[in-house]
């Protein structure tokens, strides 16, 4: 009888315990549908980024080709003598910077990269020269560039059918530019013979460069950035002001390397938009023509060391490279930029074929 008892009187429920059991599993269920809630809105989230970050339906070269040719207002006034040849001599700078004053430290010469060494540019053949050579293949070759002794380019308008356009040949050049020496990162300069060359310059850099800044002459910048769209595959932006690049920033987000774009802007409007530039998170920097000191340092001076960042002149002229902190690219890195087997060949062919049939295009 006591143990009937004594049995029975275990096998009754603790209802403290239970009731204890019972809240702890509904606050363990209520997280659980929060944390759920939470995994919808980030899918939510992921999938309005793809939709947004799809590619936008690319520029047709014809139309914008036309465009340029039809306005009235293309011939730049501006001339300026240029019969200076790519020279450089030493090697690229090692770092970015953070400086005080409008000069620059003096940069150590550091040893070059490996893939850079001499030995490496003088055999370039690769699986890259087979799709580098059908580019060079299909150009017309009786519009070589020339060595022009004026800045201003007389060029006539273009009379004929459109159908022998030069095509960008963007996918090509990007599967040969995996397989090619790339610029290093660094605070350098380089001199160009001719107008053409800068632009094409420009394109081969956003083979090897995800965002780029392009800062421009105020009075070619519209100009050229219509040009560029027709030689690039990059997305090309215009922009003067820092609720211009905040609006684009917000439509394309944050630096993506499935993507390119190349931001165009006026070189005097370059201190007004230099903090812009830094939320832009660039990896490339291109100054046509020289920069100031000051504006060179605002920039510059908060960058990452990753960042390549080079001034391109076009023509003869003196450079101050200490008081910019910028060196010359070495031998050994133009060689291989201006190899015949480089992707920077064909687009400079085709640069010049743009400039020469398209317009009268003064590029400053």
């Amino acid at each position: 009888m006591d143990e009937t008892f004594y049995a029975g009187k275990q096998m009754q429920p603790n209802l403290h315990d239970l009731a204890t059991t019972i809240a702890l599993a509904s606050d363990a269920l209520a997280a659980a549908a929060g944390a759920l809630a939470e995994a919808s809105r980030a899918i939510s989230d992921a999938s309005d980024k793809l939709n947004k970050s799809k590619d936008p339906v690319p520029s047709n070269p014809i139309i914008e080709l036309a465009e340029i040719r039809e306005r009235s207002d293309l011939v730049d006034t501006s001339t300026n003598n240029k019969n200076q040849h790519v020279i450089s001599i030493s090697s690229e700078c090692d770092s970015e910077v953070e400086v005080t004053s409008d000069h620059f430290p003096p940069h150590e010469q550091v040893p070059e990269p490996s893939f850079f060494q001499p030995e490496t540019t003088n055999n370039l053949r690769g699986p890259y020269t087979t799709t580098v050579n059908e580019i060079n293949d299909q150009l017309d070759p009786s519009f070589a560039p020339p060595n022009p002794t004026s800045r201003m380019l007389t060029i006539p308008c273009h009379t004929g059918d459109r159908d022998d356009t030069p095509e960008p040949y963007t996918s090509t050049l990007l599967d040969a530019m995996n397989l090619y020496p790339r610029i290093p990162s660094g605070r350098n300069y380089i001199y160009f013979d001719q107008d053409s060359d800068g632009l094409a310059f420009v394109a081969y850099m956003a083979l090897q460069a995800n965002r780029i800044v392009c800062l421009i002459p105020d009075d070619i910048v519209d100009r050229f950035s219509k040009l560029l769209k027709s030689l690039t595959h990059a997305n090309v932006h215009r922009a003067d002001t820092p609720e211009q690049f905040t609006h684009i920033l917000a439509d394309i987000g944050p630096l993506n390397t499935n993507y390119y774009d190349i931001f165009c802007t006026s070189r005097s409007k370059f201190i007004l938009n230099a903090p812009t530039f830094l939320l832009l998170c660039p990896d490339c920097i291109l100054h046509w023509g020289l920069p100031s000191s000051s504006y060179y340092y605002i920039a510059l001076a908060k960058l990452p060391q990753t960042v390549r960042n080079c001034i391109m002149e076009i023509g003869e002229y003196q450079f101050d490279e200490s008081a910019h902190g910028a060196q010359p690219y070495s031998k050994a890195i133009l060689d291989a930029c201006f190899h015949p087997d480089s992707p920077f060949e064909p687009l400079r062919k085709i640069a010049f074929q743009l400039v020469t049939r398209y317009s009268h295009l003064g590029l400053t």
